[in-house]
């Protein structure tokens, strides 16, 4: 049977032709596209730290992703195509049993070719398919928005009462944005981080935000929160440790969504667990709330807004340039272990706490370009399990 570089081309269609004897890792499941150009990696997978990134390859499907999302608690990964098919990488069958997915090699799930966006809870994912909203994982925590609490082993179709545009998981919340600008939400309602009024519980259904925005262009769950964007400005609901929802907002959790930041430049938002980061219509930074290991300046002051002063937090991140396009936080409970990637100019930098040699990254929470990559469009980091780190890169 023919074969490269002593590989089976009987599957060629998951077969690039490139392979490379500079592995060593136990099993490197990176992606790299048709041209042999790596686009994405994980850190919970076994790897080899001690290579390059570029060299650290072995036989996957040639394909380009548009949305990738992991759970770092059971080693699973999906990922959407630019042709629009859906892809899983699963070292685990919790959540997904009825998927029938062969573990340890990346998988086409179905046929279908109308799949928009994933994003990862702490057990369980949410897809846009179609304008639809989808659904696989634990029921419990309410992120299949139906009514029901029922665990799902495959995706399923949960709500197609609007047209969705853009959705968003945090631990244990939901986001989803409409074709009109309005944003719903279900899931755990601690700290206030649904947005619709109460602090206890759980909501099952989507519901809109109590706020009644429009307009709205980005959204960002974090732990126990949400950001929300409309007319260049950030909302926020939910915990507001270190002060990171903004200057208008005050209190240690926030009944909102409230306007936090009235700047009027923001097109993009990123929530973590104790900080935020903006993205200018210019391209730079904006950040509130803790400074250890985040600011993409390299700089470790809290920007906590103690004196009252307008916009303060979001302050502007001179220091940082301008060309930033894509931002991951790590959503953790603990800040001993913080893994943050970003991208500027289409290259992707990273910062990293108790993975002194992620990459070959030597110098923690500093961010540094990571690999040879010039080519990304998004970056995603997970550890809603708050133990184990999962993070990719992809390039379309």
């Amino acid at each position: 049977m023919a074969s490269i570089s002593g590989q089976s081309t009987a599957n060629i269609n998951q077969v690039d032709g490139f392979f490379t004897t500079q592995g060593g890792g136990t099993s490197p499941e990176p992606i790299i596209n048709s041209s042999g150009v790596q686009i994405a990696a994980n850190g919970t997978f076994p790897y080899n730290t001690n290579i390059s990134l570029e060299f650290n390859r072995s036989a996957v499907a040639p394909y380009n992703f548009v949305s990738i999302a992991g759970s770092a608690s059971f080693n699973q990964i999906f990922a959407v195509r630019d042709d629009g098919t859906l892809w899983a990488y699963v070292l685990a069958t919790a959540w997904i049993s009825q998927m029938n997915l062969p573990q340890g090699q990346w998988t086409q799930y179905g046929t279908d070719t109308d799949w928009e966006q994933v994003d990862s809870a702490t057990n369980g994912w949410g897809f846009i398919k179609g304008g639809e909203y989808w659904y696989v994982g634990y029921g419990l925590f309410g992120l299949r928005g139906d009514g029901s609490t029922t665990t799902i082993g495959a995706p399923q179709m949960m709500n197609n009462t609007f047209t969705w545009t853009k959705l968003s998981m945090g631990s244990q919340t939901l986001a989803l944005v409409n074709s009109a600008g309005e944003v719903y939400t279900t899931g755990s309602n601690n700290s206030y981080g649904t947005g619709l009024g109460v602090n206890s519980g759980t909501t099952t259904t989507l519901t809109r935000e109590s706020a009644s925005l429009t307009g709205v262009t980005d959204i960002s769950c974090g732990y126990q929160t949400l950001r929300i964007v409309t007319g260049g400005n950030v909302y926020s609901t939910g915990s507001n440790n270190y002060l990171s929802s903004g200057p208008l907002a005050v209190g240690p959790t926030i009944n909102g969504p409230i306007l936090g930041y009235n700047g009027g430049d923001i097109v993009k938002v990123f929530a973590g667990r104790d900080h935020t980061v903006a993205i200018t219509n210019t391209g730079e930074v904006r950040h509130a709330g803790v400074g250890f290991g985040k600011r993409l300046d390299n700089i470790t002051t809290n920007l906590t807004g103690y004196s009252g002063q307008a916009n303060e937090q979001f302050t502007l991140l001179t220091g940082a340039g301008s060309g930033w396009t894509d931002y991951a936080t790590s959503n953790t409970q603990s800040a001993n272990f913080i893994t943050q990637l970003a991208i500027k100019n289409g290259e992707v930098y990273g910062s990293f706490d108790n993975q002194t040699n992620v990459w070959g990254n030597t110098a923690s929470n500093v961010y540094q370009r990571v690999g040879a990559l010039n080519t990304a469009t998004k970056v995603s980091v997970d550890l809603n399990s708050f133990v184990l780190v999962n993070f990719s890169i992809v390039s379309s």
